[in-house]
């Protein structure tokens, strides 16, 4: 079931068929007014469908961190739910105005209770969410940052190493890293520093040894939860099947990215229970070359920013109408209009979104869009 997304609704994507254990939600919410509203809702589906989170992701000015982190505990235990659940809250200004942009959460629910669920498990510096069950084993790991008051680079390999020992205190070793999201206070000021700390970790046994092949689906944007030079949310994944999961490193429309220092793939597909979910990472107007395209034109920008989301998703057999969820980075204001035009005069299809201003890893590059697709 696929719901319309309008300003003050409530976004719920149901993805399951009969016979399957497992439901998956992806819950979008975009508030009119206030955090509490959008909250209260939310709580109410995720108590309602008996949905167990996987993920949890809010947007919204730094301004306003504790108004929406209060009214989250709130609703949550107003409903009965776990207000422990851990979160990434992001710097994220709404691009159409505003101070909140909005939630998302992904998580499972179960159909029978002798069925593995999710739990919250420890990580250092935080909590994680840990889904096992006799064909795979998931980890999420939210917000883990890096020393404070190291340089940025510093920051960063801290970072890389405190994920590394967050999936190694549940048995998972760092190649079963399938997505990372990479938010970098000053993007462009170090973009192209923090690409060499992660390729210099990335070539190091105890990662994944140089092996492109194994580099995760990721998103690289402008992002902070405070104060740090950088933070992370990753993803781990490990299956009985070694076909579970397929890291996408090149398309029709863009060549692998490690051909141009970065160390990720396009995508990523695991299996899950008899579904797929396709990981698209932060894509932008790139040429196959790794050339900015369509320097100064953010219309264009993001028809090609769509049309190679689009080809990253036709690798798996699936297409725009199967993104569940996915979030919108512009550089600015006239970036979103010009975004909603193109979608607009293109006739593409509508797919749940959140979309907030940041800057994207290059300053030419106006429009980043990363998703989620289930088939």
């Amino acid at each position: 079931m696929t719901s319309m997304l309008k300003p003050s609704s409530i976004g719920i994507q149901t993805i399951c068929e009969p016979g399957e254990r497992y439901l998956h939600f992806f819950l979008t919410v975009l508030p009119s007014q206030d955090p509490a509203e959008a909250y209260s809702r939310l709580a109410e589906q995720v108590k309602a469908s008996g949905v167990e989170p996987i993920s949890e992701k809010a947007y919204g000015t730094l301004a306003i961190r504790s108004e929406v982190l209060e009214a989250r505990r709130s609703a949550f235990r107003e409903h009965g739910l776990d207000a422990d659940l851990p979160l990434t809250y992001l710097e994220g200004r709404p691009a159409a105005g505003g101070e909140f942009a909005g939630v998302q959460l992904w998580g499972i629910a179960r159909q029978s209770v002798l069925d593995p669920g999710v739990r919250s498990v420890p990580v250092p510096g935080g909590t994680a969410r840990l889904w096992e069950t006799p064909g795979f084993r998931l980890l999420h790991v939210p917000s883990i940052l890096g020393a404070a008051g190291l340089p940025p680079h510093a920051q960063a390999r801290s970072m890389f190493a405190r994920a590394l020992e967050a999936a190694r205190a549940h048995g998972f070793p760092y190649r079963d890293a399938v997505r990372t999201w990479i938010y970098l206070r000053r993007i462009l000021d170090w973009y192209g520093e923090f690409n060499q700390a992660r390729n210099a970790l990335y070539a190091r046994p105890e990662f994944l040894g140089g092996e492109a092949s194994l580099f995760p689906a990721s998103t690289g944007i402008q992002g902070r939860a405070g104060a740090e030079e950088c933070l992370m949310d990753a993803l781990f994944f490990s299956s009985v099947g070694a076909a579970a999961v397929r890291r996408i490193q090149k398309t029709a429309r863009q060549e692998a990215s490690c051909a141009y220092g970065s160390a990720f793939s396009r995508g990523a597909c695991l299996e899950l229970d008899g579904r797929r979910l396709v990981h698209v990472s932060g894509t932008a107007s790139i040429g196959s070359d790794g050339e900015s395209l369509h320097r100064g034109d953010a219309a264009a920008q993001s028809r090609e920013t769509l049309d190679a989301v689009s080809a990253v998703l036709g690798t798996e057999g699936a297409g725009l109408g199967d993104i569940a969820m996915s979030t919108l980075f512009c550089k600015d204001r006239a970036a979103y209009e010009a975004w909603r035009t193109m979608i607009a005069s293109a006739g593409r299809p509508e797919f749940p979104m959140i979309a907030v201003l940041a800057d994207v890893c290059r300053p030419e590059l106006l429009v980043e869009l990363e998703a989620l697709a289930v088939v």
